[in-house]
């Protein structure tokens, strides 16, 4: 019951611009987090999804590409 709630949650905050999807792989994270480490640097995500034009995200979208929402 709750996931059906996330996912309307998730969508309207899409739709207000205050989230958006990533698509980036467990790989690609953890490429950062090693990287940010090895720096000594906090690891934190680069954003590089943030700015994603619409059709990128529709192609992605429609190829089933497993994402999440970031705030």
């Amino acid at each position: 019951q709750r996931q059906d709630l996330y996912k309307k949650i998730g969508a309207e905050l899409i739709e207000k611009g205050a989230a958006y999807y990533c698509f980036c792989t467990e790989k690609r994270l953890d490429l950062l987090r090693k990287d940010a480490l090895k720096k000594n640097m906090v690891p934190k995500y680069d954003n590089r999804c943030r700015n994603l034009t619409s059709n990128e995200i529709t192609s992605k979208l429609t190829s089933n590409i497993d994402r999440c929402i970031r705030f």
